[in-house]
């Protein structure tokens, strides 16, 4: 369900120390949307998504423009379904076992080898710095086009970070070439994580109060 509102524009965003200017200077009108503990904000200029899972990491993200919820979890996708954007935490632990000098080479082993367990067939996988974003990460891509329903195409590449301690952060970005990293730094100059146990409803209830309960 959908309504739609106006909110003001300065907000503290929990977990942090000091308050952040999250929406605009100006009024927007926002649309809402929730989804079990995913909440939408979304208007012509900007989207927020927020995150509120207390079983795992509550997180929150913003990108220009309108998105909208997309099929999956924790992704956004443009109305014309040509852009997609996800984000996910998995727990630091998960990879002690793969192959790799760091948490961000284990958990690349780890999801170059699930490709290839879905593909059937080795794949060639890089891993390059990724450059402009307030936390340091890597690019994961896999550097050949592979079959997808009897059509070849290519596996979206994936910004992968250490970011909170003991967790992995994962930037999936399915787009055009020239708009992957534009679109992965809005991502991680956005994001913001808070460990309280009511995560971020306390800021929806009070900005966004037509959001369904």
């Amino acid at each position: 369900m959908r309504k739609v509102l106006t909110i003001l524009i300065f907000i503290l965003l929990l977990g942090c120390a000091a308050a952040v200017k999250a929406f605009d200077s100006d009024v927007i009108t926002f649309k809402t949307a929730r989804r079990g503990d995913e909440v939408f904000a979304i208007s012509a200029e900007r989207t927020f998504y927020f995150n509120n899972d207390t079983k795992k990491l509550c997180y929150m993200f913003q990108l220009s423009g309108e998105w909208e919820p997309a099929r999956q979890t924790a992704a956004l996708r443009t109305a014309d379904q040509k852009r997609v954007v996800g984000v996910l935490f998995y727990p630091a632990k998960s990879f002690d076992g793969f192959e790799g000098q760091d948490l961000i080479t284990r958990f690349a082993s780890a999801i170059t080898r699930d490709h290839e367990k879905d593909f059937r067939r080795s794949l060639k996988a890089t891993l390059t710095p990724f450059e402009g974003g307030r936390h340091e990460a890597m690019i994961w891509k896999i550097v050949e086009r592979v079959d997808v329903d009897g059509k070849q195409g290519e596996i979206p590449p994936k910004i992968i970070g250490h970011f909170p301690p003991g967790w992995v952060m994962v930037v999936t970005i399915g787009s055009p070439e020239n708009e992957v990293l534009i679109l992965a730094r809005q991502v991680l100059e956005s994001l913001s994580t808070t460990d309280r146990p009511d995560c971020y409803w306390p800021l929806i209830r009070e900005q966004l109060p037509t959001v369904p309960r």
